[in-house]
């Protein structure tokens, strides 16, 4: 809807949280109860809105290695921070596109 009435950045921005909360939710699932409250904790500040941080965790934890499509979906989100919403700079329509196609992909999966 954002995107259809001409706010690019902030679909963008909303989708970016997306993809967190999806990183987030795999780290909890695969993160044994005693130690949730301690990822719970990791999650605050800039470092939990880091995917690469967030890929880790999620792969120390034991997390399954992400099919090559969302590998690929990834390499296009990487570079979403929270400092979007201080941009000055209104993201054009295709790189809004690119972007929520590949997080699009990536929460799905």
């Amino acid at each position: 809807m954002l995107l259809r009435n001409g706010y690019a950045t902030g679909a963008v921005y909303l989708a970016g949280y997306g993809v967190g909360c999806m990183l987030k939710a795999l780290v909890l699932a695969a993160t044994p109860r005693s130690h949730e409250r301690e990822v719970l904790e990791s999650f605050r500040g800039k470092g939990g809105h880091r995917y690469d941080l967030l890929k880790d965790r999620y792969f120390l934890s034991g997390g399954s290695v992400f099919p090559k499509d969302v590998n690929r979906a990834f390499s296009l989100v990487d570079g979403w921070s929270t400092d979007l919403r201080y941009s000055p700079r209104e993201t054009e329509r295709r790189e809004a596109d690119r972007f929520l196609a590949a997080a699009r992909l990536i929460m799905n999966w």
